[in-house]
């Protein structure tokens, strides 16, 4: 059954009404089914809902009438695999596509590199585990790490590749950049070893000693507070441009989309040519199994379906507060009952993040210091 046409006001005195044609969107099959209705959402509903929060003082009557274009536009469409829609799943037509776009990157009378590995990594995290797509994406991935003399890169992805049931047809191809790359790589690290005995890289310190119980911060640190400012951090020391009085984790961190296929999504570390992506979504990439399995543990597993359309619709920071909730559900083992009794039972006055003793803290006494802090609901 074909899709109506959409129109959806952008709420705005001087705006004009914004047309699309589904239709158009269904018929270019390459998009794939999350595609289209990132489009939809991009061209039509996201910018409603923007520019109805942003112009109208009434909050809750702009997020219902953005809620009726949603329900209108949904309710006119009839597919057998419209569910699908509404789940980041694998896509073995947007994988191809990605890495067909790679492969052009690639060419001799191209050679933009860096937009070549974007496009493989975005390829991997659209494709199936153990599927060819897959082993061919980590295989150009190889050549790209050869060409940009990244050997050790070039063969983590040849292991990756044959790992992901390599087609026996190409194997050959991926045994002889093997050898060039091995062969490269011990020529490599003779001359690697004796510029790093040159040029030790230095950690990052404090430039003043820690507080006793907070060894994270600078003594010079205090926090205050009075009726004009609220909390704020003073110094007891005269500071330097440059000087470090801070060393912090945060409790949650996400990475800005046009980042997803060149960091890490735990650690932040950037690892573009070496990426592996999430089994359960094609939203986030990680540097290691183990920053994975760490950020499976600790938020992604129950974020994992859903943060595709969290950024889609809601942008960044809602996404970033969703992960901050998944955070804080882990941190009780998935138990919502202990969460709310632990939220009830807090005495938001004794929580004070520059009194704690940081050496003993749990992580539910670092979700308290996260919880007390102020809100925008005001």
């Amino acid at each position: 059954m074909p899709f109506p046409t959409v129109y959806s006001p952008r709420y705005h005195p001087n705006s004009e009404m914004h047309f699309i044609d589904l239709n158009t969107i269904y018929h270019k099959e390459e998009w794939g089914l999350t595609a289209q209705f990132e489009t939809l959402w991009h061209k039509t509903l996201g910018s409603s809902l923007q520019s109805a929060i942003r112009n109208n003082p009434n909050a809750t009557q702009s997020v219902e009438m953005i809620a009726e274009i949603v329900r209108n536009c949904l309710s006119s469409v009839s597919h057998p695999n419209l569910e699908k829609h509404f789940y980041d799943t694998k896509n073995k037509k947007l994988a191809v596509s990605s890495r067909i776009r790679g492969n052009k990157m690639l060419d001799k009378s191209v050679k933009r590199l860096n937009e070549a590995i974007v496009l493989y990594n975005e390829s991997l995290s659209d494709s199936q585990a153990n599927s060819e797509e897959r082993s061919l994406a980590y295989a150009n991935r190889s050549i790209v790490c050869l060409q940009l003399h990244r050997y050790e890169e070039c063969l983590a992805n040849i292991r990756l590749a044959r790992e992901s049931n390599y087609p026996a047809r190409l194997a050959e191809k991926l045994s002889q950049r093997e050898a060039v790359a091995k062969k490269a790589l011990a020529k490599a690290m003779k001359q690697d070893a004796k510029r790093m005995e040159e040029d030790p890289k230095e950690e990052l310190r404090l430039s003043h000693p820690g507080h006793e119980h907070m060894p994270h911060v600078a003594n010079c640190l205090q926090l205050q507070q009075n009726e004009q400012y609220g909390r704020y951090v003073v110094t007891t020391r005269r500071l330097k441009v440059g000087d470090v009085v801070m060393l912090d984790t945060p409790f949650v961190k996400t990475l800005q989309e046009n980042c997803r296929y060149v960091r890490c999504d735990f650690c932040h570390a950037e690892r573009p040519f070496t990426l592996i992506p999430c089994e359960g979504c094609t939203w986030v990439m990680y540097c290691s199994q183990e920053c994975l399995s760490k950020a499976f543990d600790q938020y992604h597993r129950y974020e994992c379906g859903v943060m595709r359309d969290a950024y889609s619709i809601c942008g960044r920071f809602p996404a970033t507060a969703l992960r901050a909730t998944a955070t804080a559900i882990s941190i009780f083992d998935g138990d919502l009952v202990a969460l709310q009794n632990h939220l009830d039972a807090l005495d938001e006055s004794r929580v004070n993040g520059f009194t704690m003793d940081w050496r003993m803290a749990t992580p539910k006494d670092v979700y308290s210091t996260m919880h007390v802090l102020t809100t925008n609901q005001e």
